[in-house]
């Protein structure tokens, strides 16, 4: 079952959906509570930020990578492993955040470079992004058309966003 982050704000409370590798834990940091996804329809405001869905891959190798993290048992010991891993993989960090959003559970899509801003206008908080794992330079082209049809639907999310 999806989660939320209840974070209170001038408007009143917040409901903000918890997807891995968006923020969640700014959102930990920030929320003054949870919630399960049949109960937000009480919140007016029901917010979900969605990240570049690239930028969302190449940081979940990272924090895959840098933490030991064992992708469906696995430990990582190079990024063309990670891609073989990831592209049959169903860990919830891997995804496609379009899968984590309806109609009913969220009202307003927000690009994730947003975040601090918004939480910081509504709570009149100095937000601060948390948890960015460290990253560097990598040959990322190994299989990336297959990384990029398997997230088409988030690159179209996105792209509408931002247009």
């Amino acid at each position: 079952m999806r989660q939320a982050y209840i974070i209170k704000t001038f408007i009143g409370p917040v409901s903000m959906l918890g997807i891995p590798k968006n923020g969640t834990h700014t959102l930990e940091m920030y929320k003054s509570g949870t919630i399960d996804e049949g109960k937000t329809h009480q919140f007016p405001l029901r917010i979900a930020f969605i990240r570049e869905p690239f930028d969302r891959w190449l940081s979940a190798f990272f924090f895959m990578a840098t933490t030991g993290y064992l992708l469906d048992g696995v430990r990582l010991s190079s990024y063309d492993q990670f891609v073989d891993l990831a592209l049959v993989s169903d860990d919830e960090h891997l995804t496609p955040q379009s899968r984590f959003i309806d109609g009913s559970f969220v009202n307003k899509i927000m690009c994730l470079k947003s975040m601090s801003d918004v939480l910081g206008r509504l709570s009149d908080v100095k937000i601060t992004k948390e948890n960015a794992a460290p990253r560097e330079d990598i040959d990322t082209s190994y299989r990336k058309d297959e990384v990029m049809m398997r997230y088409q639907a988030d690159t179209e999310m996105y792209n509408r966003l931002v247009a």
